[in-house]
């Protein structure tokens, strides 16, 4: 419909109720934008794990980039498949600089063993979404086409207890370094302050 979301994460899917068949629904589509079919979208946006390296160029003042379009969201695809089948991104870096950095060059790899037992058409396919170049990037429509998600469902690939449990490790891992980096923000600022009352007097 021309809709490009732009912040595709695990958060933002979620079921309509707790049946075994419930509709699995997007949410929050705060950051979605129409797409006009005669221009490209240039607002940077989105959640630093999930965003697409185009979206990162557009930072960049000697980028030539003109923008970019749906595409994004299936980048966003990509790190949520890789993420389903392991239970932690394919990106990851100490601050959001150098994951964008990692992002920009599609820096990431089937972990063992965590992808030991994963089928080569999972691998195939997120393969295909992570692809820095946009014009080269499966669409929709494309993706719809692979082989991974045109056979049987559920697909032994997603241990759902094991990728479950490895993701609320990442969680943890994740909540922690923030609540280091918050500390460590706050103690600089007392610092900054106390400087200034120094100064003041």
């Amino acid at each position: 419909r021309g809709v490009v979301h732009r912040d595709l994460k695990p958060e933002n899917i979620l079921y309509d109720s707790t049946e075994d068949d419930a509709t699995l629904k997007l949410a929050d589509f705060g950051l979605a934008d129409v797409l006009n079919p005669e221009s490209m979208l240039i607002a940077t946006c989105g959640t630093p794990t999930y965003i697409a390296p185009e979206i990162i160029a557009l930072t960049n003042p000697k980028s030539k980039s003109e923008g970019y379009d749906t595409k994004v969201d299936m980048w966003s695809l990509g790190v949520i498949l890789y993420i389903l089948i392991c239970g932690f991104p394919p990106f990851h870096a100490d601050d959001d600089s150098a994951l964008f950095k990692v992002i920009q060059h599609a820096d990431y790899e089937f972990v063992e063993p965590y992808w030991n037992d994963a089928s080569e058409e999972v691998k195939d396919l997120i393969s295909k979404l992570l692809v820095v170049d946009p014009a080269k990037r499966l669409s929709a429509e494309e993706a719809l086409q692979h082989p991974w998600l045109k056979g049987d469902f559920p697909h032994k690939d997603v241990h759902l207890a094991s990728s479950i449990q490895n993701l609320k490790g990442y969680n943890a891992r994740r909540r922690l370094k923030g609540a280091v980096r918050a500390l460590a923000a706050a103690r600089k600022l007392k610092l900054i302050s106390g400087k200034s009352g120094t100064l003041a007097k």
